[in-house]
């Protein structure tokens, strides 16, 4: 759940400032990912989704595996009443 939790909050952090470009909304996702504990193994947009992919090492007891996450946010689509 920490690689998913780190995904999520990194590609929402960089639809945030997605305006500002591809470079800008990937240093934001890649800076609450860090901040979250994880490693950023891609950072895309596709329109104004923000597309990321976390990886994360998880220890449970004496056994230490890599848990992944992929994730996207970007702006909802207007719905008609």
């Amino acid at each position: 759940h920490r690689a998913e939790t780190a995904a999520d909050m990194g590609a929402l952090a960089g639809a945030a400032v997605v305006l500002n470009g591809a470079r800008a909304a990937c240093d934001a996702a890649a800076a609450v990912v860090t901040a979250n504990g994880g490693m950023l193994g891609e950072c895309t947009l596709h329109g104004a989704d923000v597309l990321v992919v976390v990886s994360m090492d998880v220890t449970i007891g004496p056994l230490t595996r890599r848990a992944d996450a992929h994730t996207r946010a970007g702006p909802v689509a207007q719905q008609s009443p």
